[in-house]
């Protein structure tokens, strides 16, 4: 029963879309650089959690610039050549900044680093949406982002274990998992196809055709309720671990494996799940209720001078995992029912850019809340954004 109900969620699913997913699981099995980015500020360069939160920041910066220029690349030349020129490219940026070691260099070279990592999204997501079609898209979505959570899985147990030895290693293992996804997209045969707009947009959505993404304001409402999401989302790779090793006080260790619990779970559920339930409820009632799902995670947090750490931690990451997989997939291919057919790049950009921006935000002022306030502080506030957050995607999705 068990076997026919995984065969049933993988089935019918596009061979490009399978081929996205290996280069994906093997670019994100080296993912340890923005996991342990924090960490690595505070260990190796004996910064300040304000100026890791800078550096964060940094990268969101960066991301932001490269989700704008993939989205134009993409729908200029191709998803294909911006992806693989992305992965290569971003390689040999991840080894180089392993060899400096002052703050401000180092955070002109994450501004880089993720300025051309980062437009590899808007490019994989017009992959995306080439290659499937209204009833493979929410599975094709959930498909890449099991390839992503394994190989985050991966990457953050071994990322544990390297911090160990050298963190300087991270940037290393990086590159070169950035560099083998990179060769392997080149050599798979991966042929493009031409992006097709299927007219089954959501009830809500009035056919925008091309439409300027900026000039679409059910687009920009979303934008906005899920720039709230981000905040409260991105607190997962900028503040939490710093949250597990002097708030819980927890080896790095157990922190690589309370990371990678996340993706475990997403490998092992997320395609049951979004396959059981896609056609039962609406995409509004799925993202809100993982939305308030985030925001129990965060209440969680808060108790942790209360209840045990290690429940904390593993109990915690559950209740977030689970939040997770019911709102991102729906969320990834309930935007691009925005899109018309010749712009899906640019809203992609836009969609990739808002989550630069959360970054930024969480990162810096999850940061300075943390160093004035404390963590129990930040995730309260957290908890009552993703509440907002869930009544913003209440009214705005119908």
């Amino acid at each position: 029963m068990l076997i026919k109900l995984y065969k049933n969620a993988y089935s019918g699913l596009p061979r490009n879309i399978w081929l996205l997913s290996f280069v994906m699981l093997i670019n994100r099995s080296g993912t340890m650089v923005v996991a342990f980015l924090s960490l690595y500020c505070t260990q190796q360069l004996n910064t300040s959690i304000e100026q890791a939160g800078f550096a964060m920041a940094s990268y969101g910066l960066g991301a932001i610039a490269g989700a704008l220029i993939g989205g134009k690349l993409s729908d200029s030349f191709g998803y294909k050549k911006v992806q693989a020129s992305s992965l290569l490219i971003s390689g040999v940026v991840f080894i180089a900044t392993s060899f400096i070691n002052n703050f401000y260099g180092f955070c002109c070279s994450i501004f880089i680093l993720a300025c051309v990592n980062e437009s590899f999204r808007p490019a994989n997501t017009a992959a995306i949406a080439a290659n499937s079609n209204s009833e493979t898209r929410t599975r094709s979505f959930a498909l890449i982002r099991l390839a992503m959570n394994l190989g985050w899985s991966i990457g953050t147990t071994i990322g544990g274990f390297v911090c160990h030895i050298n963190y300087k290693l991270l940037f290393l293992v990086d590159g070169c998992t950035s560099l083998a996804a990179g060769i392997a997209f080149l050599f798979l045969k991966f042929s493009e196809t031409k992006i097709v707009h299927h007219h089954n947009t959501p009830k809500n959505i009035v056919e925008t055709k091309d439409i300027s993404p900026y000039r679409n304001k059910p687009f920009i409402y979303f934008i906005l309720g899920t720039l709230i999401y981000t905040f409260c989302f991105f607190q997962l790779f900028s503040n939490l671990p710093l949250f597990y090793k002097k708030g819980l006080q927890l080896d790095e260790f157990v922190i690589g494996i309370i990371m990678a619990m996340n993706g475990i779970l997403i490998v092992l559920i997320e395609m049951l799940l979004v396959k059981s339930i896609e056609n039962k409820f609406s995409k509004k009632r799925i993202i809100v209720a993982g939305t308030i799902g985030m925001a129990l995670f965060y209440a969680v947090n808060s108790l942790y001078g209360f209840s045990n750490v290690l429940m904390i931690g593993f109990g915690g990451m559950f209740i977030i995992t689970i939040a997770e997989m019911l709102s991102l997939p729906f969320m990834n291919s309930y935007y691009l029912g925005y899109a018309g057919k010749a712009n899906i790049g640019k809203y992609a950009a836009v969609y990739t850019m808002c989550w630069s921006v959360g970054q930024i935000l969480a990162g810096f002022v999850g940061s300075y809340i943390i160093s004035h306030l404390g963590f129990m502080q930040l995730w309260l506030i957290c908890c009552i954004l993703s509440l907002v957050c869930a009544v913003v995607y209440y009214k705005v999705i119908k």
